[in-house]
């Protein structure tokens, strides 16, 4: 990692996107002190992470949750119990994943074992949940459950903060994005943000032969196509200047692609490449 430097704040849901190998699982490790990091500090709550006490306060789901294959999945919940104290939304969370708590766990689908694994990051209602790409083997049903599980422990007043490599979830859930590329930090902020950079298509079709000239040197143009009286404009960023241009000519028909996050999150790193 290099200098990467972000916060969580209570209610607020926070993405953490980037390739294979960026730094998001080494970073969130860090945030909770299960990496010693050679320079900086993490705190929760106003607490160094290093102290057992304030790591008590944490949800964390690592990539890959170790659970005991000799044990059923209550007994798995029952064991957590016992180490954490009594857990007051284990019925909520177990009833909205569709948790089977007689089925021992070696017998468990992937995707099963990951709602028992949410169920014991959950069961607690920390006050800081952190989950390392939470969605792995869930279908979309238990998908939309998790994230308003998330949405709900947030408007609670809980920190979230989560890393995806479905970025349509990110999009919809979080409240702000990082984004991580060679262990830094290259992007951080609302996720709208990111998704109005995306690179996308306006299609123009016009009254008479396409005016290329007008639009090629306009800012966030990168390329023009023209076919007769059609244009498809490559742009990146807002497209407010492009449509004042069109305006002064005769228009049959517009159209553009959507801006998305994953179109913003392919833009920059295109950008970081040059």
């Amino acid at each position: 990692m290099d200098g990467v430097s972000l916060s969580v704040d209570r209610g607020e849901i926070v993405g953490l996107i980037g390739a294979n190998g960026s730094g998001k699982t080494t970073t969130m490790r860090m945030l909770l002190g299960l990496i010693r990091p050679t320079a900086g500090s993490a705190r929760i709550a106003g607490g160094d992470v290093s102290r057992a006490a304030v790591r008590n306060g944490v949800g964390y789901l690592p990539d890959d949750p170790p659970l005991d294959e000799r044990w059923t999945v209550g007994e798995q919940l029952d064991w957590w119990e016992s180490v954490r104290g009594p857990a007051r939304r284990r019925a909520d969370i177990e009833g909205v994943l569709g948790v089977e708590s007689n089925k021992r766990i070696s017998e468990l689908s992937r995707g099963n074992r990951q709602k028992v694994a949410i169920t014991l990051t959950l069961m607690h209602d920390p006050r800081l949940i952190v989950m390392d790409e939470p969605a792995t083997g869930l279908d979309p049903l238990v998908r939309r459950e998790l994230w308003a599980a998330l949405r709900a422990a947030a408007d609670r007043g809980a920190a979230v903060f989560v890393s995806s490599h479905v970025l349509g979830d990110i999009e919809h859930v979080c409240d702000r994005v990082v984004v991580l590329r060679e262990g830094r930090a290259v992007f951080d902020g609302p996720v709208d943000e990111l998704a109005r950079s995306s690179r996308r298509v306006v299609s123009i079709e016009f009254g008479h032969a396409a005016p290329r000239a007008a639009f090629a040197e306009l800012p966030g143009v990168v390329g023009v196509l023209a076919d007769n009286s059609r244009l498809d404009i490559e742009v990146v960023g807002p497209i407010d200047v492009l449509v004042k241009a069109a305006a002064d000519f005769e228009v049959v028909d517009f159209s553009t692609s959507q801006a998305t996050l994953e179109g913003g999150f392919v833009t920059l790193n295109e950008e970081v490449d040059r």
